[in-house]
């Protein structure tokens, strides 16, 4: 992982640059929310810096399904955790062990789904979710979330989790989001929502980021315009 190379001086909140793998799809293997950030196992140590510094939370190393894709198989907000069925047994007793010190209710998610990182938009007020999920998992969501779930598509996409990314602060949405869908985040998120980009124009929003309320880390390939649009949306 590269050392940052931009840090915006006039922002109030830190926004960094890194690559992770020789990507800058950052949100594909870290993630992260008001409390923790998780990394894969094999992650420099410097990233444990960076997210100290920028993002303010402790770094902890794990692996789901013995894979480095993080941010594809959890969602969490600061009153709970969804990780994939094909999670180890010894993958979830250490993630019991994390969550549980941090006062979260972890729940293994019952369904042959396991990219819901890609499928749930969640901060600590509301959730936006697949359509592709059964209301018997949109029940377990809202119960281990623990805020009002709203199923619905965005930009004509079931992978809401994917183009999009969500803090307490603002929710920064696929660039073809219609006016109606970022009335109906506003109104369940509780927060500002608008449209962007990341990585020189990609629509996968949260694949290149990872950010709470206090701060973002973004691809490397992120310009300088797309900085000033994340700053404005997550965190005016």
């Amino acid at each position: 992982m590269k050392e940052p190379k931009k840090k915006s001086e006039m922002m109030s909140v830190q926004i960094e640059k890194y690559t992770i793998y020789g990507t800058s799809s950052l949100g594909a293997y870290i993630h992260t929310d008001e409390k923790v950030t998780l990394i894969p196992t094999d992650t420099p140590e410097k990233i444990d810096e960076a997210i100290k510094r920028v993002l303010k939370t402790k770094a902890l190393r794990c692996s789901i399904a013995r894979s480095s894709l993080l941010g594809i198989f959890i969602v969490s907000n600061s009153y709970g955790a969804l990780i994939p069925s094909i999670v180890t047994d010894e993958e979830l007793k250490y993630l019991q062990e994390t969550f549980n010190e941090l006062g979260y209710r972890l729940t293994v998610f019952n369904s042959k789904k396991t990219a819901i990182g890609n499928m749930i938009l969640v901060n600590d007020r509301g959730a936006i979710i697949s359509p592709l999920f059964s209301k018997k998992e949109r029940v377990q969501i809202a119960d281990t979330l623990n805020v009002e779930v709203v199923s619905m598509e965005l930009a004509n996409s079931p992978l809401v989790g994917a183009i999009a990314i969500a803090t307490n602060r603002g929710a920064l949405v696929h660039p073809l989001a219609s006016d109606d869908e970022l009335e109906i985040l506003e109104s369940v998120l509780h927060v500002k929502a608008d449209v962007g980009t990341i990585n020189r124009g990609s629509p996968y929003i949260k694949l290149g980021i990872i950010a709470n309320s206090r701060g973002a880390i973004v691809g490397d390939e992120t310009t300088g315009p797309e900085l000033m649009r994340i700053h404005q949306v997550l965190f005016s």
